[in-house]
């Protein structure tokens, strides 16, 4: 009888073994599988990273190439990086670097005289460009260089209250905006003296000059289209009586009305 219970506790505890054997295998698996997919995360994570580090890397590669200035700055208004472009506008100041604060920034280019100030002096000035700069969107601003280069700045406000500062050269802009003011003035009085040109002095009407002009292309505007034409040649008789009677000024009235 003890030999048939010591028989069936052993069959019990060898199932049981099993059992417990098939767990720790399962266990181990899963554990297996647990430090596979940790692996792969980590690997991915490693990717991602390089894949950032190498596009932030190639983003300021062409940052630095463009002939415009860019700067970035703290919420607090601290320089965190600027391109070469940017510091070569302080003429190789070796304080423009990060670290830097905007305020200072502006004291540099009004003492260095970097920048014309037009008709402010240069307090007025700074306390200007920094209550422009604290605004939450600053605008555009125009600012003229000490040389008569023009420069465009444009701020945009990033995540976290951090400022991406772009300086952009429009020299030749405004250069072609002024010759274009300049040639459009220009004729305006061409017209203006033509239109005087073809007028009397007297009466303010279109006077031989332009009779002249307007029988020649007329004329010519037959000859291409073998058009009949005509020309009519009228005068005022006694008119010379109207200007003893009643004067010139009246003489030059009836002209007007004929």
């Amino acid at each position: 009888m003890k030999q048939a219970e010591l028989s069936a506790a052993n069959r019990k505890l060898g199932r049981h073994a099993l059992a417990l054997t098939r767990q720790i295998g399962e266990t181990r698996a899963e554990v297996a599988t647990v430090r596979d997919e940790n692996e792969r995360v980590k690997t991915d994570l490693s990717t991602a990273n390089q894949k950032i580090e190498i596009a932030e890397r190639r983003l300021w590669q062409a940052i630095q190439i463009i002939e415009d200035a860019f700067a970035f700055f703290d919420a607090d208004g601290v320089m965190l990086s600027a391109n070469s472009a940017y510091v070569a506008a302080f003429d190789g100041l070796e304080e423009v670097a990060p670290g830097v604060t905007y305020p200072r920034l502006l004291q540099l280019l009004t003492d260095e005289g970097l920048v014309n100030t037009e008709d402010l002096d240069p307090d007025e000035w700074r306390a200007r460009m920094l209550a422009r700069w604290l605004t939450p969107n600053p605008e555009p601003m125009v600012i003229r260089w000490w040389n008569g280069a023009y420069f465009r700045m444009i701020d945009q406000r990033g995540t976290g209250a951090d400022t991406v500062s772009m300086v952009l050269n429009i020299t030749d802009t405004i250069r072609q905006q002024h010759a274009l003011k300049t040639a459009r003035a220009e004729a305006e009085l061409a017209h203006r003296r033509q239109e005087l040109a073809l007028r009397d002095g007297l009466t303010g009407l279109l006077n031989r000059r332009y009779w002249e002009s307007c029988l020649e292309r007329e004329f010519a505007r037959h000859q291409r289209y073998d058009n009949p034409v005509s020309l009519v040649i009228f005068d005022i008789d006694h008119f010379k009586r109207v200007n003893d009677t009643y004067g010139h000024q009246t003489g030059d009235e009836v002209i007007r009305e004929t």
